[in-house]
């Protein structure tokens, strides 16, 4: 029950992402070469300040705030599921999420099971694969109501994580080639949870 339960909040997730994303990101012509895969090594010019939920650790660029996921199994309010984790470019607070374009992470550990969303988008590509942050991922290039993503998958022995990145919203664009997108992806590291 608790792996259905798990997978059934990662679909959930995804929906609630795809359709709640409004304008943001940044002006920019860059095209997607999603037959290349994507880079492998961070960019060094840029620094970031450490975010941890306990599962999930990454380095926030300057300009993008880390934002902890409710925990939606939990009775308490201020709960968090330390096995999601959201970065919103241009966010102040939690409460400009909802007008930001935004990387979602989702880790799923040795004891449960990660669902691929990839069905559930129009026009996918698939992406080369390739290695970065200790995990090794696949990925494809896909649209939902207007709005187009990148969503990786990696593994690491028996942990998995997914990574959606909105490419588009309005007139603003954010690629997966970004630098600050791939600063974000190659500095993530990942904890293996206590069972609860």
């Amino acid at each position: 029950m608790k792996k259905f339960k798990k997978a059934l909040a990662m679909m959930f997730v995804v929906a609630f992402g795809v359709c709640s994303l409004t304008a943001c990101g940044k002006d920019d012509d860059k095209k997607s070469d999603s037959g290349s895969g994507s880079k492998t090594e961070a960019p060094k010019e840029i620094t970031g300040t450490p975010h941890d939920t306990g599962v999930i650790k990454v380095s926030v660029p300057e300009g993008w705030l880390a934002i902890d996921v409710h925990d939606m199994w939990s009775d308490d309010p201020n709960a968090i599921d330390p096995q999601q984790l959201q970065i919103a470019k241009g966010a102040k607070s939690k409460d400009d999420l909802w007008g930001c374009c935004y990387i979602q992470i989702n880790y799923s550990g040795p004891d449960s099971v990660m669902t691929s969303a990839k069905d559930f988008y129009d026009n996918v590509v698939d992406i080369a694969p390739f290695d970065a942050a200790g995990y090794s991922w696949t990925g494809y290039e896909c649209e939902s109501l207007g709005y187009k993503y990148t969503i990786i998958e990696g593994k690491k022995g028996e942990e998995q994580l997914q990574v959606a990145v909105l490419k588009n919203s309005g007139d603003k664009t954010l690629n997966f080639e970004d630098e600050d997108v791939q600063y974000i992806i190659n500095s993530i590291e990942t904890t293996i949870p206590a069972d609860k």
